[in-house]
């Protein structure tokens, strides 16, 4: 079961790939209208060779190079849950810190109403 952050990244994630499929679908368009069909299989071409270069095919594994897929969506499914669900805390001492205080004329100003 997901957590609500994990949720929410997820979401998040989902939404991102989404708007950038709709870039990658309104540029393909204005190219269209600009060019016409002339130039379809140039921007096929473009959009299969993304495809091919963001694409996984293999992952190191212990010092090993392995290119089972399933092993290979195995690997990159532990590195994500690992990576977003560990939650990161942030602590800030403020003991040595001196901060400016008011003068008891501005700290009356303040509590007055307008």
């Amino acid at each position: 079961m997901l957590h609500y952050n994990e949720k929410f990244r997820l979401n998040f994630f989902l939404k991102i790939v989404s708007l950038h499929n709709a870039l990658l679908t309104q540029k393909a368009m204005l190219k269209w209208i600009e060019h016409g069909d002339t130039n379809s299989k140039y921007f096929h071409s473009r959009i299969r060779w993304r495809r091919i270069t963001n694409e996984l095919k293999r992952v190191e594994l212990n010092g090993l190079v392995c290119e089972d897929p399933e092993k290979v969506k195995q690997k990159v499914r532990q590195a994500f849950q690992k990576r977003f669900s560990t939650l990161k805390t942030f602590s800030i001492n403020l003991k040595n810190i001196e901060f400016q205080k008011i003068s008891e004329e501005d700290n009356l100003l303040l509590k007055t109403e307008i």
